[in-house]
């Protein structure tokens, strides 16, 4: 039997692949992106986007507590908490010469208080 030598490549079946992979992508797509259903929601007076809060708790190398700049006694910490959102965030910004047994202490009043998002500020390392 005799090779034959192929002069052309037949694109057609490549072309129907790709067109129906191009179809799938798209179909998809719509899916996937954020709010692409279009929603025409009703109007209200009380309406308005609720932005999201952080608490900054900030304790000093002196052992001194600030809550959003302002100074408070450890004790009253869970009295002045205990009036702000507990969906907030709470972020603490700690001296790192503090000892971990005053951060947890400080950790627990804020979990005492109701809040489940704490977080502890750090930062990158200079090289």
């Amino acid at each position: 039997m005799e090779d034959k030598e192929f002069s052309y490549i037949n694109a057609v079946p490549l072309i129907d692949v790709m067109l129906v992979l191009l179809t799938i992508t798209l179909t998809t797509a719509t899916f996937v992106t954020h709010g692409a259903i279009k929603v025409n929601l009703p109007s209200a007076l009380s309406a308005q986007e609720k932005e999201p809060v952080m608490i900054d708790i900030y304790m000093t190398s002196d052992k001194k507590l600030y809550i959003d700049k302002t100074q408070v006694d450890e004790n009253a910490l869970e009295k002045e908490l205990s009036v702000r959102d507990k969906e907030s965030l709470v972020v603490i910004s700690a001296d790192k010469t503090l000892s971990i047994d005053e951060l947890t202490r400080v950790l627990g009043h804020v979990q005492n208080s109701g809040f489940k998002k704490m977080s502890i500020k750090t930062q990158i390392p200079s090289s």
